[in-house]
């Protein structure tokens, strides 16, 4: 498996681990962002696109904190929604060494 999706594989836990803690029960977008920003690729793209990193953990901490109350839930675990689901098992196809795309992506470009 690629560094990328190993890296990918841990955000999005720490995705869920936002949402867990929080007890909503599905991680959302901004769950995503939180974890994004403790993923160091990530956040040296935000860092080099002049994103005040402290700032907006600030603020989506807070979004999360006060604006998502409707997403709290009992004891259950929070769930992937969908589409991340879908996402992810795009991303496992694509590293796949079977996949005709990877071979025609690593090889040089002919003029």
């Amino acid at each position: 498996m690629p560094s990328f999706a190993r890296n990918l594989e841990g955000t999005l836990r720490n995705a869920l681990e936002a949402a867990s803690v929080r007890r909503h029960g599905h991680a959302t977008l901004e769950h995503l962002l939180l974890a994004l920003i403790d993923d160091p690729e990530a956040s040296n793209v935000m860092e080099a696109c002049a994103v005040d990193l402290k700032e907006l953990r600030e603020t989506v901490t807070r979004y999360l904190d006060t604006e998502l109350e409707a997403l709290i839930v009992s004891k259950e675990k929070p769930q992937a929604p969908p589409g991340l689901n879908r996402k992810r098992k795009r991303t496992e196809v694509s590293d796949s060494p079977d996949n005709p795309l990877n071979e025609s992506l690593s090889s040089p470009m002919q003029e």
